[in-house]
């Protein structure tokens, strides 16, 4: 009994033992995914659309993460190189982008109807002003029309829009990549900002990615998560189908969702009325003129030119940084509405600058240096010296000190009014000054503190009258473009207040191409 009762025990082990190992022998992989069925995944909510909608220059934060998913599957539905079928065939001649309906995308369209509505609203509207400039553009270089929808997703078609990771503009661009596409961002001209040249940027960036990859998916979801992720992607699970990259983990939510969100917002774009968007109010088309205007324009001066407000004029140049057009450029191309080029061309050198200096108190942080607060601000080490009447370069903590820096304001002058020291003069006809090249912008920064070292430059023009003129000898100096009183002062070490006095001033305001008395002494010629 007890050796029939050892002999079972074995031949249990020995079953057990079979189970063990069969259960952890490899299994027989067929690529990445079988390809009779495709795994469930789980779609993250995310946001939606992946960027920022920006009505203000501050960033709105993007649609919050929740814990929401949807079941999906591409089952029933042929991918990007397979032939359409059901729905798929109908949209065929809608669409000029490849055009697969999932759940993925059903998922999308639902959240764009309602949870997303009241943006996705904005993005129609602001659709209107875009459209035709991106599109017309994509026709030229034989890309799909509906790539435009793109930027609705990348921004909302918003110029303003950027994102946690610094991309910015309607196409999302970070500096780097904007590089590679010729686009300049520097401290005067963002040209991310620049609706057509950031659309030609994006339009050569797909074509590259479409070649490389031969499927307008992957293209689109390189153009979010970069080429080498998908590369990696693509060689991880042996597949070129977009659709199962998605079933992976490697691949992000929001690259996951990139392509599903793309094709939904076409289908709504294209068709508002299916989905329930009746009431959009389109806005008009952007169309504009260029008027090459002098280096250092401000765009404030523009806009008096043509009877226009700052903020209207503003949101046809977003590329300028600094409501400034680059000091380099002689000819810059600034953009105005339809039919306001002619104004700006005739009353733009009426438009008279006028500069002042002002005063910013800055309280020295325990170990700052001097080098530290200049380069702050943007000024010179020697006109903080003097601003403060110092002597050492050492700072101490808690100390106050004053930041000079200078404002511009702008007037536009009567038809009969001389235009000494207007943004667009040609020449200087003040009195005993002779015919002297007037300088053609402020180079201030109305909004900062800062004032650059090129602001400080001074012209040596001071000029003697005859010694007839009266008793006293009187030296005098033409203001300059740029110029300001404290600075003319510290230049010819005199007092601001004497200045003023001599020149019977209420303020420090002074006009460029007018004529200041600098000193009075005893006329001892004759």
């Amino acid at each position: 009994m007890v050796s029939c009762r050892t002999d079972f025990f074995y031949v249990i082990i020995a079953v057990c033992c079979l189970v063990v190992f069969g259960a952890c022998a490899p299994a027989n992989k067929q690529g990445a995914f079988p390809h009779d069925r495709r795994t469930a995944s789980k779609v993250s909510s995310h946001s939606s659309p992946q960027q920022k909608d920006l009505d203000t220059s501050e960033p709105d934060a993007a649609a919050p993460e929740t814990q929401e998913t949807a079941e999906s599957t591409a089952g029933g539905q042929e991918g990007e190189d397979g032939e359409p079928s059901g729905e798929n065939a109908a949209l065929e001649t809608l669409f000029d982008f490849p055009v697969t309906i999932n759940s993925q995308v059903e998922y999308h369209l639902e959240l764009f109807q309602t949870r997303y509505r009241n943006d996705f609203s904005r993005w129609l509207s602001r659709s209107g002003r875009y459209l035709p400039l991106i599109q017309e553009h994509l026709k030229e270089v034989g890309l799909p029309l509906d790539l435009a929808y793109l930027a609705m997703i990348e921004s909302g078609f918003s110029e303003r829009a950027f994102s946690s990771a610094k991309a910015v503009g309607l196409w999302q661009f970070v500096k780097p990549t904007a590089k590679d596409f010729d686009l300049d961002v520097n401290k005067y001209v963002d040209e991310r900002r620049d609706p057509i040249k950031s659309t030609m940027a994006a339009a050569a960036y797909l074509s590259a990615l479409y070649q490389e990859f031969g499927s307008w998916y992957l293209a689109v979801a390189a153009y979010n998560a970069g080429q080498g992720k998908i590369r990696r992607a693509i060689a991880m699970y042996d597949t070129m189908d977009f659709w199962e990259l998605t079933e992976g983990s490697y691949l992000q939510p929001e690259t996951k969702n990139y392509v599903p969100q793309l094709i939904a917002a076409m289908l709504i774009a294209k068709q508002p009325e299916k989905y329930g968007f009746t009431d959009i109010v389109y806005e008009e088309p952007l169309a504009f003129d260029t008027v090459p205007v002098p280096k250092g324009t401000a765009v404030k001066a523009v806009s008096l030119a043509c009877g226009l407000d700052e903020d209207v004029l503003l949101a046809y140049n977003r590329e300028l940084s600094k409501s400034i057009t680059p000091p380099d450029d002689p000819n810059y191309a600034i953009r105005v509405p339809v039919g306001k080029k002619d104004e700006v061309l005739n009353n733009l050198s009426r438009v008279r600058t006028s500069v002042s200096t002002t005063f910013k108190t800055h309280v020295v942080r325990k170990g700052e240096s001097i080098d530290a607060v200049c380069k702050n601000y943007g000024i010179t080490k020697t006109r903080l010296l003097k601003a403060n009447d110092l002597r050492s370069t050492k700072l101490k903590g808690g100390q106050r000190l004053q930041i000079p820096y200078q404002t511009a304001s702008y007037e536009l002058m009567s038809e009969k009014s001389e235009a000494v020291g207007s943004v667009a003069a040609n020449h200087d006809k003040g009195e005993g000054a002779g015919r002297e090249t007037a300088k053609v912008a402020a180079k201030v920064e109305k909004s900062g503190a800062g004032s650059s070292a090129k602001t400080e430059r001074l012209a040596s023009n001071i000029k003697k009258p005859t010694a007839n003129r009266d008793s006293d000898e009187e030296l005098y100096y033409r203001v300059q473009e740029g110029d300001s009183l404290w600075a003319i002062a510290q230049k010819h070490n005199l007092s601001p207040a004497s200045i003023r006095k001599w020149n019977n001033l209420r303020d420090d305001t002074i006009q460029p191409g007018s004529r200041l008395i600098l000193k009075r002494t005893k006329d001892v010629s004759g």
